[in-house]
Order: C-alpha cells, then structure tokens, then sequence
C-alpha cells in the first residue's frame, strides 16, 4: 500500500482506496490504465515525469497519441477529485510532463535490500530461491535452463512473474525477454515464441544492439523482421542466406544469444512450452548443449499432462536433458493446508475455526492456487465474506458455512461463468475465440458490440478481479487478458461448434480486412482461424503462405504439418472447390517433403499421382509419377522404372504439344540417367535436350540441365558436363528453387567431378571449397560432408592419402546416418585404408558394406560399386591373395563399364595389370594395360592416363624395350605436370603429389 491521505494506493489489488469522514475505506473506481497512470507517478513523487516517459512505460511498442495520455491523466484528476488549476495531487508541467506533488506516507523510510515475495503468493518460498539461485549462477557466466512444471491453475505464471519482479529489481542490468507459445496457431509456426521474445529485445532500450548482433552473427533471424529493415538492406539478406537450413538458424540464434549475454546478462523466461513448436524445441536443444560461457537463464514452464502424448516435440527433449543434468525441472506441488491456512487466516483472523476452514478450502481444492482463489471469491459473491481495504471478513459463523461447490476446476469456474449476466457471458465466449488475450477492437467486431459498450463491459469485469485483467504486455494499449488459460478454455468450450466457427471467421475476416503491411505477420493467425470456420479455401491459401514461410525458416517439419491438417478434411467439401484445392495441397506437400530428402514424399506423391488420376488431372499425375520415381529412387531398384514407363505412356495423351515434350523430356531424361550412362542413353537425353529447350525458359529448363550433367558426367563427357551445369545455375532463381535442391546439388557434385577427372585439380578443389562454404553457412552440414569427399577423391588420385584420410575423417561427424550419405563415405574410406595399408580395416568396411547393400540395394550403388571393387582389389592385392584379387579385377572392370565412367575403366585395366604381373603373367599384363589405353583413348583422363603409361614403362623396361619404355615415361610425365601445373604453386595437394613415390618414380627415371 502506497498512503497519500486520505487516499490509499493498492498495487496489489491494482485498486485506489478513500478514508470518509467516518474513517471508513471507500474504494474508487478506476480503468486500468488510469491506474497504471497514477502508480506511476506515486512512486515516481516529487520528480518530474515526461510524456514521452509514461507513453514508453505505459503503452510500450504501441504509437499513440498524446491525448490518449491526456485523457488517461484527465480520469486519475477526476478520481482525486483534484483540481488541474490548484492541484493537490497531480500538477502540470507545460510542454514537458507531470509531477506528483502530494506527500506520501513513509517516504523517508528507505528501501530495503531484499525483495520480497508478493504476499498473495504462498507455498512457492523454496520454488522463488531456487530460480534466484539459477540465476546467480548464471550471472557468473554458467548458463542456466529451468523447467516449472505442473497442472493448470497451480500457480507457474504467477510464480515465474513474482521471479521476474524480483530479478528486475534486484539486478537493474538485467535484460528480459517473453515469449509465449499459443494454442492452435503459436504450436504450428516455427520458433513462435523465440520470434516473440528477439522481437521484444530489438525494440526495448538498449535494441539497437541487439539488431548490430543479429545482422552481423544471425542474418536468417534478422530477415523474419521486416519492420526493422530497409527494402533494400532486406534484399541483400534473402540473397545471403539464400538457401539457409533450420541447422544454420540454429547456429545464427545461439551465437546471437551468446552475444548478446556478453554485454547484458539475459533472461529468457517461456511460458506455455506444451504448445510448443518443433523448431523452438530444436533451439531449446542446441541452446543446452552449448558449451561455451553464457549469463543467460532460460526459464520455461509448461503442464506435464500435456506432454503425456508420444509425439509431443517436447517430451523427448525435455527427459534427455533432464537425464545429462543440462536442465533444472521445478514441479510446483498443490499448496499444504499450512499454506492454505496464511490465505484463511486473512478471511477469519480471530475465528477459532478458522483451521477447520483451511482444510475444508483445501481438501475442496485439491491445492491448487487458482481454484483455491476461486472459491473464496465464490465466499464474496455469495454474500458470506468481504474485503475492505485490503483486509477480509468473514460475515456468517464459520459452523453455519458451506462451501457448496461442483468437483474439479472447470465446473468451478462454469458456476461463476453462470453469475455473469447473459451479455457478459456471450461477449468473453466471443472472446475467446481470439486467443487467452485480445485487442478491444477486434473483439467488439467479433461480439458484435460497439467498442465503447464492450470496453465499459470489460472494465467493470476487470474490476471484480476474477475472470479479466488488463493486458499491460500487449503493444496495443487497449487489451485484455483471460485471468487464466482456464477461464478462456471454458468459454470457448462452452460454445456449440456452429456458433464457435462462426466467431472465427468474424475474427479471421476482421484480421484480413484491417492487417495492412503486418499481413505477412499473421499469415499463420488467419490459416488458422480461417480453417477453424471450416472456410477450406481461404484457409487452404494462408496455410500455403504459412508453408513457404516455414520453408523460408527452414522449418521443413512445421511446413509439412500446415500442409496436411487440410488434406485429412478437404475432401468432405463439394468436389467443385476441393479437388484443385486438394491437389494443390499435395504438391506443395511434395515439394516440401522432396526438398529435405523426406522419405514421407513417396506416400505424398502416391496420394497425388491416384487423387490426380481420380479428379482427371493429366499434368499433375505425370508430373507426380515423375516425382514419385525420384523419391522412390532411394528405396526400391526396380519401381522408378515402372512410374517412369508410365509417366510416358500418360504424357502422350496431353494435347498441348509444348507441355507434352516438355514432361517427355522430364521423364526421358530421368528414366536414362536412372538406368545408367551407356552411349545410347547418353544420345536419347541429347535429343531430349535439344527437343525441349526451344519450348522452355530458362528456370524450366535448369533442372533438366541438371539431370543431364549427371549424365555426362558419368558418360566422362566432361567439358559439357561443366557447361550444362554452369547454364543451369547461370539464373538466380533456379539456384533457389526448393522443388529442384536435389538437382542442384547434384549439379555441384558434376561439376566438382568433371573439373577434377578432366584435370583441373585447381578449379575442382576452388569449386569445392565455394560450394562447401555456401551449405555450410547454410547449415547443411550431411551435404557439406558428402561433397568434400570429392576433395578426398581427389586427394586420393594426388596420392596424398595422409591428406585424404584427415579429409574423411573431418567429415564423418556431420554426414549424418542415412545409407544414402554414408555409402560413399565409407566406399572411399575403404579404398585409402587399403592403399595406405591397413588390409584388415579396409576388408572389415567393405564387408559390411557389402551385406548392407545386399540388404537394400539402391539405384545409385552403381555409382559407388568401382570404387568398393578398387579398394577390395587393393587389399587382396597387397595381401598376396591373387585369386580373389582377379575376381575383383573382373568385378572392378564390370562395374566402371555398367557406370560408364572412363577413368575408372582404364584404372581397373591398370591394376588388372598389377594383379596379372604378381602372377608372373607378364603376357597377360600387357595385354590388358593395351586395353586401358584403348579405353580411355578419346577422352581427357589423365588420372588414369599417366598411371598407364607409366606401367606400360615399366614392363617395358623389365623386357628391354627401353626406347618404348622411355616413350611411354615421358607420356606419362608430361600429363604429371599438367596435373601439378593445374594446382597453384605451394598448394598442400600439389606439393603431396609431386613428392609421392608413384609420382617420384616417374619423374626419377627421366
């Protein structure tokens, strides 16, 4: 209590109180916010206060206009009955503010150095030390994450607000940050309430900084603000983080966080995490994990029921970290009937019985704070008890009382719902439906009531303390907030769906017609709503604005679920909306799913290839075959070909001759790049080509491109693999086009080999390291891995297989566990462990690796198989294990020529060589390194050219034909130094491959 007499102020019970003649309180009626206006000034007496200092304090994140304040000062005037012309309580500073000029009772006293617990919140001491223990400890830098936890009503809220109160007051320096997870809508958007609380950090004092760290560390967080850029400042970061991964946002968030601790010790308090969302749980991990000092304390609350089901993304999380000790969990427990009692003994000080009635109040509440305050609220309005200036009384005898309540807290709360008048009840229902807060505004729309009579109906229940508070938090100045998410559950409950989906297009329609430049904001609040009112097409249209955000987020996993909420009700609409609605449905769901390699594709694209087939959709289901092929691609050797054959088959039947020879060209091409490079196939993607680029613009054509260089690449049609690719990705946007990421990092990977096999091991390994660079800042670490085994390919045809070895090595940690990633990984691993001597180990790898592609076979093992066979030739070889090296001979030769790749031919002829010399076979040795020559004559392969040439040396040389011999060596040591020559002067690999023995001989025998 605040005294100025003969008033009192109330911050409590947010309520003003007046001594009469008779020494009796008289409360004074009062709206919130000219509360908020008084409390400030008192306890800001005697000082000046600016009006841009009670519109910052007061109407925080909100622009308003000065006569709002004017208006607000005008109502605090008239409840002191204060004269502006000759104040006693508030005086005028023209152009600059107001002071509070009366004397305030005890203001000599001076504050003490401990905060302490309001005193309406019992039962919680211990719960309050621990959280300030948190936080101490993370103000000397150790980064803290605590969990409340416990059933509704218990009293979480209540308890991490008193925290926040205390925390602020005790460390003034402390940087505070809400974010709050929302039912329905808040639990699809991907990092809602992290997005809730940065924005907050951007925009309170000291936020500029905090924009500094988020352009310079986390760009792809940044960009989700658009009200903080310039048009132009925001075009530079979509084309920065241009292919971003939700790893990279991940990363970029932490980093921030840990910045932005450095200068200011933060806090991060999360409420309502059992509507979390999976990205956020993500974050919530990596922020855990982090090693690294941090005066952060991330605290979070959240009701364990609701975690109870399987797939909740928190429950996982949250018992894995609990099990490493990264988190601290606080169960709040029901209150003792001691802590029950400090409650009662307020009602009845002096009656005797007053035990009685603390154990009645608690056995009737089971503990529970917030049913608890219920029931002696129900004490008031029965007319059995009061409070008056703070202090309750109890006005029939404790023996004669009976507390005549339903069981449990809904049926509580529905009987004081009941004692609302009709309108009152009607216009919370219709509240309700926005959300456990909401705007004035909008809710008089939605409760079609004038917003004056709303506004007055929502003050007096504001006033009665129970069901209704102020919402001081929101930008806007004129909300309010349900006093629990029980009591706004109640009152959409209690609505029949009907009328409920009726509110939510009122609502949703509103939010459309008045959303102006923060659309793009509440694109996931209209999705939502608009799919609660059962409005299918609207509702469909935002949800796939909200997926493109999400994939923008690189929330991939939230996309999805947008997507397929819709799809399991769509098909009950008239078949005259739903069937496009459905299908367009299913294809951003494909693209989505496609997009991060999601084996769930394939039962997206079955869905569309039999709905299109259903609704006659010709386009849609050859393009979904297609789709389907290339999914199914991953999983199944012989069902790509069948979906192809049959993609085929449909496109003939489309009438319009260039989408028909496009979608030929699609599925040609892909069908002949899955079967493998032979000549045929190679001439048939040509004709292809050529059939389709007159008919196609650029970023139509890029995929194609794409798919194709694949197949030069392999067919060691190098040069043209590399042009193809180059005029692919030539066109900005088909860099960044989600539906094609496949073909464009297989893109990479063609041209990464072409450059390599053709000899420039220079631009190779500079291509390398730029696209590398590229999905590593984009977080896409399994992709990052994978292409830098082409730097181990190609350290590996250098001879460094130290080099190569570290190369592998590094990259192991992030290529992930899919057989589809780590297949070539450990093909190549196995070949360096047999080549720098380590037979047993090579042998273990390729064994297992063997039986796992016995087990699941893949369409892309072929691309991998010589490189298994090679490393197997080269332990068996060094092991004097002749016979079953020649059976790896001809298994090396078979598998080069079913893949069609050149250099792999003419060195599987080479070591065939090796193995028919260690037999003694001279004969035969040469008659097989004159077929590698014959392989590879045509081509540009010098990796295998200089490894030939300098065996035919010397066998040459071991039968005395020297001249042939030293032709041959100076064929093979003019291609050596084109190779070295290719690499810069000094380059690690160049120098490696100059003074490696095979090289070294060579060159030695000139």
């Amino acid at each position: 209590m605040i005294d100025f007499p003969p008033f009192r102020l109330d911050p409590d019970n947010q309520c003003l109180w007046r001594r009469d003649g008779m020494d009796r309180e008289i409360r004074i009626e009062m709206g919130p916010k000219a509360f908020d206006v008084l409390r400030y000034l008192v306890e800001r007496a005697g000082r000046l206060v600016t009006q841009d200092e009670l519109l910052d304090a007061l109407w925080r994140r909100a622009y308003v206009q000065p006569e709002v304040l004017k208006s607000q000062v005008l109502n605090v005037r008239q409840a002191l009955n204060d004269n502006p012309k000759a104040p006693k309580y508030i005086e005028t500073v023209p152009r600059r503010g107001y002071r509070f000029i009366a004397p305030i009772a005890g203001a000599e006293r001076e504050p003490g150095p401990v905060v302490p617990a309001s005193q309406h919140l019992v039962g919680r001491d211990a719960p309050l030390d621990e959280l300030q223990a948190s936080l101490r400890s993370a103000l000397d830098g150790n980064r803290q994450f605590v969990f409340v936890t416990g059933q509704a009503g218990i009293g979480k809220s209540a308890l991490v607000d008193e925290f926040r109160k205390i925390a602020v007051a005790k460390w003034p320096a402390l940087r505070v940050a809400i974010g709050q997870c929302v039912e329905g809508y808040g639990g699809r958007e991907p990092y809602y309430p992290f997005l809730e609380a940065i924005g907050e950090l951007c925009v309170i004092p000291g936020g500029d900084s905090v924009v500094g760290i988020l352009g310079s560390v986390a760009p792809t967080w940044l960009v989700q603000f658009p009200s903080l850029l310039t048009a132009e400042h925001r075009a530079t970061l979509q084309r920065e983080i241009a292919g971003a991964t939700r790893e990279r946002m991940l990363r970029e968030l932490a980093e921030a966080l840990d910045r932005i601790a450095e200068r200011t010790p933060l806090l991060l308090l999360l409420s309502d995490l059992h509507w979390v969302d999976h990205a956020s749980v993500d974050l919530i991990a990596v922020l855990a994990r982090r090693r690294s000092p941090a005066r952060m304390l991330l605290l979070g609350t959240y009701r364990p029921v609701d975690l109870a089901f399987a797939d909740h993304p928190l429950k996982r999380i949250a018992q894995e970290l609990l099990a490493h000790n990264l988190i601290i969990e606080i169960p709040l427990q029901p209150l003792q009937q001691s802590d029950v009692a400090r409650c009662v003994r307020a009602v009845a000080p002096d009656d005797p019985g007053s035990g009685e009635l603390a154990a009645l109040i608690q056995r009737r509440s089971d503990g529970n704070p917030l049913f608890m305050t219920a029931l002696l609220n129900d004490l008031v309005s029965r007319g059995v008890a009061k409070r008056e200036g703070g202090v309750w009384q109890l006005l029939v005898p404790l023996s004669g009382l009976y507390v005549d309540v339903p069981d449990g807290i809904r049926g509580m709360l529905e009987l004081r719902i009941e004692r609302l008048s009709e309108e009152e009840q009607r216009a919370l229902e219709a509240a309700s439906v926005i959300g456990s807060s909401f705007e004035l505004e909008a809710a008089a729309v939605v409760a079609a009531m004038t917003p004056d009579r709303f506004e007055d109906l929502c003050e007096r229940l504001v006033r009665q303390q129970t069901m209704l508070r102020a919402d001081l938090d929101n930008p806007s100045g004129f909300s309010y907030r349900f006093a629990h998410d029980l009591y706004r559950d109640v009152f959409y409950k209690r609505q029949s769906p009907a009328r409920r989906g009726r509110t939510h297009l009122r609502y949703a329609e509103w939010l459309e017609a008045n959303a102006g430049s923060t659309a793009g904001d509440i694109v996931p609040i209209l999705a939502y709503h608009f799919e609660q009112a059962a409005s299918w097409e609207r509702a469909v249209k935002y949800l796939q604005i909200a997926a493109e955000q999400c994939v923008r987020r690189i929330a991939h996993r939230e996309a999805a679920e947008l997507l397929q909420q819709p799809l399991k009700r769509v098909r009950n609409l008239p078949p005259a909306h739903s069937q496009e609605m459905e299908i367009r449905l299913l294809k951003s769901l494909c693209a989505v799913l496609q997009a991060i390699d999601d084996l769930r594709s394939i039962e997206a694209y079955e869905a569309l290839v039999d709905r299109s087939a259903q609704y006659g959709f010709l386009e849609d289901q050859v393009r979904g075959l297609i789709g389907l092929a290339t999914a199914t691609s991953r999983v199944d050797v012989n069902r790509p070909q069948s979906l192809l054959e049959r993609a085929i088959d449909l496109a003939h039947q489309i009438v319009d001759p260039g989408l028909q020879v496009q979608l030929l060209a699609f599925a040609h091409i892909d069908m002949l790049v899955m079967q493998g490079a032979s000549a045929e196939h190679e001439t048939g993607c040509r004709a292809w080509i050529a059939r389709a680029r007159p008919l196609m613009n650029a970023v139509d054509l890029a995929p194609l491109l794409l798919n194709y260089s694949q197949m030069l690449n392999q067919r060691s049609r190098h040069r043209e693999a590399v042009a193809a690719v180059d005029e692919a990705l030539a066109d900005h946007e088909s860099r960044d086009s989600a539906p094609h990421a496949n073909q464009i990092y297989w893109g990479y990977i063609a041209k990464a080999e072409s450059l390599l096999f053709m000899g420039q091991c220079g631009s190779a390994l500079a291509w390398v390291e730029e696209i590398s660079a590229i999905l590593e800042r984009s977080g896409q670490l399994p992709r990052t891995a994978h292409l830098r085994t082409v730097r181990a390919r190609a350290l590996v045809l250098a001879e460094d297989l130290d080099g190569a070895e570290r190369v592998l090595k590094a990259g192991r940690q992030d290529i992930g566990e899919g057989i589809f990633v780590t297949r070539p990984w450990m093909a190549w691993g196995a070949l360096v462990k047999a080549r720098r001597g380590d037979f047993a180990g090579a042998m273990k790898m390729l064994v297992e690796m063997d039986a796992d592609m016995e087990r699941h076979p893949l369409l892309m093992d072929r691309i991998f198989r010589p490189i298994v066979e090679w490393g197997y030739l080269e332990a068996l070889l060094a092991s004097a294990r002749l016979t079953d090296a020649e059976l790896h001979v001809q298994r090396f030769i078979a598998a080069s020529e079913v893949l069609g790749k050149i250099t792999w031919l003419g060195l599987a002829w080479e070591a065939g060589a090796r193995v028919a010399l260690a037999r003694q076979s001279a004969d035969e040795a040469e008659e097989r390194l004159a077929r590698a020559l014959l392989a590879i004559e045509g081509y540009e392969e010098p990796h295998a050219a200089w490894r030939i040439h300098a065996r035919i040396a010397d066998l040459q040389d071991s039968r005395g034909s020297f001249e042939v011999a030293r032709e041959h060596r100076r064929e093979s040591a003019g291609t050596l130094r084109a190779l070295a020559e290719s690499l810069p002067a000094g380059h690690p690999t160049r120098c490696a491959f100059l003074s490696s023995p095979a090289v070294r001989h060579v060159l030695d025998k000139l």
